[in-house]
């Protein structure tokens, strides 16, 4: 995605020459201040946002709609790094469970399965579970 928001980028500098850039780092405050600057640019332009069939998009309105659907996709991917909390994987429906490979059924289906790596320690020979 980050190529294509660079090519976007680069093409949306030669429309409104305009010095644009999205860094790895700071990828969705750039993509906000783009935003910004197109909402600035719709309402200074007069643009009438359309939608349907036999309608044509204009040019701010195409570019808007294109950096806030990457504004939101990006918003998405760093909410699921965010929930990785340094593991490789986790389970959408339950965050604290993680994707193991679990023992074959009757149908010899190995799938990987939402598991706990449930760490149990003992301490003077008394279970303490954490």
């Amino acid at each position: 995605m980050f190529r294509k928001i660079q090519e976007a980028v680069q093409i949306l500098k030669h429309e409104y020459i305009q010095d644009f850039s999205v860094g790895a780092e700071t990828r969705t405050r750039d993509m906000q201040e783009i935003c910004m600057f197109l909402e600035e640019r719709c309402q200074a332009d007069g643009t009438a946002f359309v939608s349907g069939r036999g309608k044509r998009k204009s040019r701010n309105q195409r570019y808007l709609e294109l950096f806030l659907r990457f504004l939101e996709l990006q918003r998405d991917y760093d909410w699921h790094t965010a929930s990785f909390q340094g593991r490789n994987n986790y389970c959408k429906t339950d965050p604290d469970a993680t994707f193991m490979h679990m023992k074959d059924d009757h149908m010899r289906n190995a799938q990987l399965k939402p598991g706990y790596n449930v760490q149990i320690a003992v301490d003077s020979e008394i279970y303490r579970g954490s």
